[in-house]
């Protein structure tokens, strides 16, 4: 079996593949014309799907899975014909889901910090040499509404406890209890979720459920004192109905670390905003990603050589 891995990964990672796996064929192709080449006779294909050229994928006929080198895979299951495809010749998908849940909880919290504490307003203080008090609260006793409650989502609900914040979730099967979430809500009480929430929190795959699921009615339902948080994906939100929702004031801020169209155009009206704190998408980013994503892998490819459910494996039907 081949497999191509299309990130640069360094040779010491490479190596290690081979010598966990060494029933395995392994090719680096970081450069596209390489790629081209070695994509023909690949069977399994390790890549970051935003940064490559999907349409290579159609020219691999005995593919038989793809390895995402991400949490998320919308860049593949959006365009419509791939998916077809990859659906029709049995391709499977699997993601990296789970080793970001660390990293992006703490981009959550800096976050609410920033904007329970006005380190940001701090900041500009201190830029213009002004000594101001601004007004400042706490995350204590303030209540977090997460919506989406997978590894990540409860990776941000083990901090918010240690911050001795209340809980909130949203969950399709609220029959089970989720550790560190006080009380779980189903997508039928959504509104009911919004309305008691002091900070917001969107952690759900994109899916065509959850595109646009955030709009200036989902907004109006929050408190004028709440603040939004996304760290999954841009299109979840309608951002122009959130700039209305900011601008008139209908929420407090919102702390985005993902948008529609990235980079964010610099004439976005966000980045004029002083209610707004924005990331360029860094919440998956640390620095021992290959070091976590590389024992995924093999204890994947040792799966698939042994027939067993490989770890992360992507639902057509649902979308993730």
């Amino acid at each position: 079996m081949k497999v191509l891995v299309t990130r640069d990964l360094k040779e010491k990672y490479i190596e290690q593949i081979r010598n966990e796996v060494p029933e395995y064929e392994v090719v680096k192709a970081a450069d596209d014309e390489l790629q081209e080449k070695e994509i023909v006779d690949s069977n399994i294909l390790v890549t970051f799907p935003a940064a490559f050229d999907l349409d290579k994928i159609y020219k691999a006929p005995d593919l038989c899975w793809i390895q995402a080198w991400s949490a998320g895979v919308n860049s593949i299951l959006v365009d419509k014909r791939l998916r077809q495809h990859i659906i029709d010749k049995n391709i499977k998908l699997t993601t990296m889901s789970g080793i970001h849940s660390d990293v992006i909880a703490e981009q959550v919290m800096g976050f609410m910090i920033n904007f329970s504490r006005k380190l940001h307003q701090c900041y500009r203080q201190q830029l213009a040499r002004v000594w101001k008090h601004p007004r400042v609260s706490q995350l204590a006793g303030r209540t977090i509404a997460i919506v989406g409650l997978g590894n990540i989502g409860r990776e941000i609900a083990v901090r918010a406890k240690a911050f001795k914040m209340k809980v909130h979730g949203m969950k399709r099967d609220t029959s089970s209890r989720v550790e560190n979430v006080d009380k779980l809500f189903k997508p039928e009480e959504f509104p009911e979720l919004l309305a008691g929430a002091d900070y917001v929190v969107v952690i759900v795959p994109l899916t065509a459920e959850t595109r646009g699921m955030f709009g200036l009615d989902q907004f109006k339902m929050m408190k004028e004192s709440a603040y939004f948080i996304n760290v999954a994906r841009g299109e979840i939100v309608k951002e122009s109905e959130l700039i209305t929702a900011l601008r008139d004031k209908v929420i407090a801020g919102a702390g985005l670390d993902v948008f529609a169209e990235e980079p964010l155009p610099s004439d976005s009206p966000l980045y004029g905003m002083e209610n707004v704190l924005i990331t360029p998408h860094i919440g998956g980013i640390f620095p021992g990603y290959n070091t976590k994503a590389v024992p995924l892998l093999i204890e994947n490819l040792k799966r698939f050589e042994e027939g067993r459910e490989l770890l992360n494996l992507v639902d057509y039907e649902r979308g993730y």
